[in-house]
């Protein structure tokens, strides 16, 4: 049996809990949801940035059949056929038979869209401007780069894949920040179904990593584990239920609860972080070590502009 640590969290020669901060995976999902605050706060069009993504195969890769637009956008099938359902419903593309195949049909920007398009790439670009504005232009391109090598790295060709209108107004899959975060969250999200499975999920994790060491209030908790406090509620909550952690007021401060773990859930965390290991092994392996460490240390200078603890206290 594990027992509640004291000092530093491990059994022998094995972590029973990764600090966060040193996690590929949590800290790609931290400077997307970065990404998220950005894009709402200078997108005035309402479009997403999975929409985004496809008005940019439609308008880069004319002809794309439905297989190459769920590729080079990142979609699975059924999350393709909603936002293409959305943009249609909203005038933004429309489909068209195809003059070789009257079989066939494809997908076109409206008239309207066009005409929107360079506006829009201007402000997609000013996010990517934002979620990057910690770091030189040559930390950027760098992070450009070795985040793509990350993120295609199960679908080289896709990243090798020009346009073929590179007279369109989008920018390049392959170099643009916040679609290469959303394309290597979704493969750390494949590793993790595979390799941990779907009994906890990376954000539960995350939440029980965050209360190894001491107990915590619930607003804490969120902010360590790199969720928004309605999220985080929900999450502690749900993990309340299945008893791995337990909610109780704050003896010195009767208006706030604590978040801790219960004893039983050390042996669980111990396992589920050799699994966590073996996911962001995965996630990085694309990569040499240094080249690794390079890529954490640049998305935290973009996610932590103040370095938080494991406590959930700020450096002096």
């Amino acid at each position: 049996m594990v027992q509640a640590p004291e000092g530093n969290i491990a059994v022998g020669d094995a972590a029973v809990f990764s600090p966060l901060e040193e996690s590929l995976g949590h800290l790609v999902r931290r400077t997307q949801q970065l990404q998220t605050f950005h894009w709402s706060a200078t997108l005035d069009s309402g479009l997403t940035g999975a929409q985004y993504a496809v008005l940019t195969v439609v308008a880069a890769y004319p002809n794309a059949r439905r297989t190459e637009l769920e590729g080079l956008s990142a979609l699975d099938r059924s999350t393709s056929a909603e936002v293409i359902s959305r943009l249609q419903g909203n005038s933004w593309i429309e489909r068209e038979r195809a003059s070789h195949d009257g079989r066939r049909s494809h997908l076109t920007l409206t008239p309207p869209a066009r005409a929107a398009l360079p506006a829009i790439t201007a402000q997609v670009q000013r996010v990517q401007d934002l979620v990057t504005s910690a770091l030189t232009q040559a930390e950027t391109e760098e992070l450009v780069e070795l985040l793509a090598t990350v993120a295609y790295a199960d679908a080289p060709d896709l990243r090798a894949l020009e346009p073929t209108d590179p007279r369109a107004s989008v920018l390049g899959f392959a170099t643009t920040p916040t679609h290469l975060l959303r394309r290597a969250e979704q493969r750390h999200q494949r590793l993790w179904s595979t390799l941990v499975g779907g009994q906890t999920t990376p954000t539960q994790y995350a939440v029980l990593c965050a209360i190894a060491y001491e107990a915590l209030d619930q607003k804490t908790v969120s902010a360590l584990a790199s969720l928004d406090t309605s999220t985080g509620a929900d999450v502690i909550s749900r993990l309340r239920r299945q008893s791995l952690l337990t909610v109780t007021p704050d003896a010195r401060d009767r208006r706030r609860n604590l978040v801790r773990l219960v004893p039983e859930t050390f042996d669980l965390v111990a396992d589920l972080t050799r699994r966590a290991e073996a996911v962001h092994h995965e996630l990085s392996a694309p990569l040499p070590a240094a080249e690794t460490a390079r890529l954490k240390h640049l998305l935290r200078t973009i996610s932590f502009p103040e370095e938080i603890s494991h406590t959930g206290s700020r450096p002096e």
